[in-house]
Order: C-alpha cells, then sequence, then structure tokens
C-alpha cells in the first residue's frame, strides 16, 4: 500500500490497548478521573461530558481518535449507532469456499474470541457445537474459522461550522485469517450535501513480532490515492489491505461534508475470498446492497455484514 506507515518496535500488548479497545471495565481513580481501556485518562469533567452522550461500556471500547472527537465542546452528538457481527467461513485445503455471516450481541461477539466450539451453521444462528455435541459435516480437508467484529458510528454537527461529520469505527474481537482488500464506506441519503473533507486509519499490532510492534496507516486522498472512491454527493469508499502478520487491528473512517445529509449509511465489508485485485475491490457504487452502502460486481467475496445508520435531521439550539 502507498500508505503513510508508523512503526513502533518493542510494544507490548498493553502498550497496544492505546490503539485498540476491548470490553474491560472503566477505572475511577481517587483523584476523580477516569481511565478507559486504551489507557485514555479522562478528567471527571470530560466523563461527565462524555456519558451524556455515549454509554459507558462504548466509551470503554471505542478508538481514542473517536473519543477525542465527542470531548471536542465543538462538536455536538447527533447520533451514533453500533452493530455486532460473527461469521463462520468453512476452509477446504486451506482455501475458503463458503461463509454465513449474522449479527449478534456484544456478549456473543466477546465470547467468540474466546471460544474455539463457536460456529454458525445453515440455520443461520451461533451453536457451541461441543456443548450442543453437534457433529459438523465436512471432509477431511475442511477446517472452519469464526470470527467476529463490531461497527460503530456516530454523527456530529460543528457548531462553529455547521458541517457534519460521521466517523466509523471497527474492532475485531477475532482477527480472520486472511487479510484482503476491505472496504469501510460511507452513504449519503441527501445528495445535496458535499464531501469537505476525509480520512481514514489502519490501526494493527503484530504479536509475533519481537516484542510486539504497533503500525498506524493512513489514508487520504494525498496518502493514498489509489485505495478510495469518492462521488462528492453521494458517498465514498476506502480500501483498506489489512496487515498480513497482525494479530489485532481498529479500523476507522471520518468523513466531514458540508450540508445536513439527513441520513447516512455505513459499513465495514470483509474480503473473505481470495482472488481480487485492488481494481476489483474498488467496482462499486453507491446504493443499498452491501450493508446498505454498496453496490459491488463482486459482492460474493464479501462477508455482507449488516450496515449501520444514523439519522442526522438538523437539530441547533
Amino acid at each position: 500500500m502507498k500508505n503513510k506507515l508508523t512503526k513502533i518496535i518493542g510494544l507490548s500488548t498493553l502498550c497496544f490497548a492505546t490503539l485498540i479497545g476491548s470490553a474491560d471495565a472503566l477505572t475511577f481513580n481517587k483523584d476523580g478521573s477516569v481511565t478507559t481501556n486504551t489507557k485514555l485518562n479522562l478528567t471527571s469533567e470530560e466523563y461527565v461530558s462524555l456519558s451524556k452522550k455515549v454509554s459507558n461500556e462504548m466509551m470503554d471500547s471505542l478508538n481514542d481518535k473517536v473519543i477525542s472527537q465527542l470531548i471536542d465542546s465543538d462538536l455536538k452528538l447527533i447520533d451514533s449507532n453500533i452493530e455486532y457481527s460473527i461469521t463462520t467461513t468453512r476452509y477446504r485445503n486451506g482455501s475458503p469456499i463458503s461463509s454465513i455471516t449474522i449479527p449478534a450481541t456484544r456478549e456473543e461477539a466477546e465470547e467468540v474470541s474466546v471460544n474455539s466450539s463457536l460456529v454458525v451453521l445453515n440455520d443461520k444462528k451461533l451453536h457451541d457445537i461441543e456443548k450442543e455435541n453437534i457433529a459438523v459435516p465436512m471432509s477431511y480437508q475442511d477446517s472452519y474459522e469464526t470470527t467476529s467484529k463490531y461497527v460503530y458510528m456516530q454523527t456530529l454537527q460543528s457548531l462553529s461550522t455547521l458541517r457534519y461529520t460521521t466517523t466509523m469505527n471497527s474492532y475485531w474481537y477475532k482477527v480472520p485469517n486472511l487479510k484482503l482488500y476491505d472496504i469501510m464506506a460511507i452513504r449519503f441519503e441527501n445528495t445535496s450535501a458535499s464531501i469537505y473533507s476525509w480520512e481514514g486509519y489502519q490501526d494493527a499490532y503484530d504479536s509475533s513480532a519481537a516484542g510486539g510492534a504497533s503500525y498506524e496507516y493512513h489514508y487520504s486522498e494525498a496518502d493514498s490515492p489509489n485505495n478510495y472512491k469518492k462521488i462528492n454527493n453521494a458517498g465514498i469508499g476506502v480500501i483498506m489491505n489489512l496487515k498480513d502478520s497482525s494479530s489485532q487491528f481498529n479500523l476507522l473512517l471520518t468523513v466531514t461534508t458540508n450540508g445536513n445529509p439527513n441520513k447516512v449509511y455505513g459499513t465495514y465489508q470483509h474480503e473473505n475470498r481470495s482472488g481480487l485485485s485492488l481494481a476489483n475491490a474498488k467496482s462499486f457504487t453507491f446504493g443499498n446492497g452491501l450493508g446498505g452502502v454498496l453496490n459491488h460486481s463482486y459482492s460474493s467475496y464479501y462477508d455482507g455484514m449488516q450496515g449501520v445508520v444514523n439519522d442526522y435531521f438538523l437539530t441547533q439550539g
């Protein structure tokens, strides 16, 4: 990828929590401050302000860049929503041959990261095949992989410029083996709105490197001119080629618009079949296809996770 890359060698998994959230509880300190699981320290005033916008559960798991937007006094939260999903992929001789993705709860998504016997079967339900004593039919060349993630999206309005900013944050609880051309995309309902600015981030952690290694890829028109597709009055999609050796990911896309988009649709689509080029991955238009955002020429190569929707109806005052 032609992106800016920051590599920090020697970080422990604990230090990497500054990039990637998890489900641990907030820490309430004696001085009144609050520390999130991402090791972000909030003053008591910042915590009170945040608690009016998001729950403690969400505050503790969101990317620091998202939290920074929420504590910006110039930005007013309009709407926020989150979706969780679980995908089971069937492999034959090491190559994926089929997959099933279902909506999930946070608890189910977290459980997938620690319980290898959880599988989504053809009934599109999550099963613990060991506890339920289910024999999954497969040939000796077959194997199964179950992964899980969330997609969170928040909408804010600047009180000074009246521009709108949508930020989408996705985190993998259980990271997939295949790391290919994934897509983060946002579509506007009101085509009179236009994109003022945008940027994306891929934060990745490689636990196999000596001492651990953290990476940050930055996506923008200058840094990654070949990795995005933008139609000013419709939306934007950014192609993020996940770093192969990494064991943790946190992905971010933020878009600021002139004008009120009324309703915004967001999606994160993971490529779970190999074979696409970058050009193939960009073969989409904006519509109500994948995640309610993308009409894609190669939709069968993606996991088809449900999208997330925010209402932008103007609420000044």
